[in-house]
């Protein structure tokens, strides 16, 4: 696979083992990436500053590719395709609310985003909704990145490389609807673009130090640094702690997580705090060790689909479905 060449026009198959499962919608309507959409029985998205287009077979993926540096092995990590669900299910088989949350989302795999992709879609995240979200990037991606165009039609827009949003002025940004998130994103650009922080870098090094690199980054905080350590930066042992994840805590696992925060009780119905949400990531990396991530993302999936948890109610499903956070 190493070196062989993606194109627009001639799909290249890569084959999925028996056992390991692929689901397309669970792995791109997720929360984890953003603009992927399914057009006929394919998808579309972007990566880095090119695209991708996936079609789902028997045999496995048909993948083809536009731009440049994205070859088959790209797309395979890309894909989340290195690691085996299989292995991933059978190391954590002991928790039976997550046997339940594998069965109900079954073949999501976590991707490895581009990082400042990643970065760029996080900063835009904050205290936004999933449609928000697609409507700020997609704005940014047509004006100042890249659209592909495929053959049958459809088109992609990549974001730009920071160098690019490093020239513009936050108020250049406006017209995205981002709001006050124009300043974060444009600042952090700068900074990568100066070479201040090194996003593909990071992966390589330790999660804690990545961490830190990303907190001093203008407009990242605690969670949506783990969101793009997770995401981009492998490391799957980070555990992003939102409204979903902290409520199904609390349904299945209140008496554990309760030992990490004696007085975690009282404080559910309020606003998540520093202290609880360094709780409940301990609490998770006791549990599920180096996995903690896969964890969350199908508990928080499957969660937010109604298809898990206690005292859900049709409204938190359709709002799910809906990519409402």
């Amino acid at each position: 696979m190493q070196g062989l060449t993606l194109s627009p026009d001639r799909p290249l198959l890569l084959p999925l083992p028996p056992g390991e499962p692929f689901d397309a919608k669970h792995t791109f309507r997720c929360g984890q990436i953003f603009r992927w959409r399914l057009h006929g029985d394919t998808w579309y998205g972007p990566h880095g500053r090119g695209a991708l287009a996936v079609r789902p077979v028997p045999e496995g993926l048909e993948v083809r590719a536009m731009g440049a540096g994205i070859d088959a092995t790209e797309a395979w990590r890309f894909l989340g395709l290195d690691r085996s669900l299989l292995e991933v299910r059978e190391r954590l088989a002991g928790d039976r609310h997550l046997s339940a949350a594998f069965a109900a989302v079954e073949g999501l795999r976590i991707v490895r985003q581009d990082p400042w992709d990643c970065i760029a879609c996080f900063i835009c995240s904050q205290w936004n909704n999933v449609p928000k979200i697609e409507l700020s990037t997609e704005r940014i991606a047509r004006r100042w990145g890249t659209v592909y165009r495929w053959p049958e039609g459809v088109e992609v827009a990549a974001l730009p490389a920071p160098e690019v949003l490093a020239a513009c002025e936050p108020d250049d940004l406006r017209e995205s609807a981002l709001g006050y998130r124009c300043g974060y994103l444009v600042q952090t650009a700068r900074l990568a673009a100066a070479g201040a922080v090194d996003p593909e870098g990071l992966r390589t090094g330790s999660y804690e130090h990545a961490l830190l690199e990303l907190l001093r980054l203008p407009g990242i905080g605690r969670k949506v640094a783990d969101c793009i350590l997770l995401f981009a930066l492998d490391k799957p042992q980070a555990c992003p702690i939102d409204v979903w994840v902290r409520r199904v805590m609390h349904e299945l696992y209140s008496r554990s997580v309760e030992r990490y925060l004696p007085d975690l009780r009282q404080r559910s119905e309020k606003g998540l705090s520093n202290l609880e949400y360094e709780a409940m990531v301990r609490f998770a990396r006791d549990r599920w060790g180096m996995l903690a991530g896969y964890a969350q993302q199908y508990l928080f999936h499957a969660r937010r689909l109604g298809r898990l948890g206690t005292g859900i109610n049709r409204r938190d499903a359709e709002g799910a479905e809906n990519g409402q956070d």
